[in-house]
């Protein structure tokens, strides 16, 4: 019956069938759906976020702690753990800040917290030690992160609870534009 009916050797209007769209509406439903596939993969593969993920998957297995932190407005002391520098890092070469960082300060503080996780936020525990991980998804109460400074010095993937953190924080607020680190943090979109 397709066959048909695109040779126009049947006329679906005369059977009582559904009328087909003319070509207009059809290039029409064509175009808006072509853009919406366009918008989702610029947010999941090309948009910032997506950009922060994949910048930090291509460090997975190298442990560069003065680079990291020479592009992050500083360096590293000797001993010291730089699993902040790097999530920080990962942020400037997306392009979403270029805030540096402040030993004892950090950055995440400057987030708005958040209860669901998106690609590129930040996650956060306090104890046993403080480490702060690049969220690379999260899925079915669990969380993938990219972190430095982990597994001997390394920047390694890891699945863990949600639970198992004390805290994500989002970068939306970098995401959207907010380039004031005392306005990111009450910013509203």
């Amino acid at each position: 019956m397709v066959r048909r009916l695109a040779t126009g050797t049947m006329d679906p209007v005369a059977r009582n069938d559904t009328p087909l769209l003319d070509n207009w509406q059809l290039l029409a439903v064509g175009a808006a759906t072509a853009i919406a596939a366009v918008a989702f993969l610029s947010t999941v593969l090309g948009g910032s976020r997506g950009r922060a993920v994949r910048i930090a998957k291509a460090e997975l297995g190298r442990g560069d702690p003065q680079r990291y932190a020479s592009a992050a407005g500083g360096s590293v002391p000797t001993g010291e753990s730089w699993c902040g520098i790097f999530a920080l890092w990962v942020l400037r070469q997306a392009g979403l800040t270029d805030w540096t960082w402040q030993w004892g300060w950090g950055f995440i503080s400057k987030l708005p917290r958040t209860s669901n996780p998106q690609p590129g936020d930040i996650a956060f525990k306090q104890e046993p030690f403080q480490h702060q991980a690049v969220v690379e998804k999260a899925k079915g109460g669990y969380v993938w992160t990219i972190n430095g400074n982990s597994d001997g010095g390394r920047v390694v993937r890891k699945v863990h609870p949600i639970s198992y953190w004390t805290e994500f924080r989002s970068i939306q607020p970098l995401v959207d534009g907010c380039r004031e680190e005392k306005s990111c943090l009450t910013y509203s979109g």
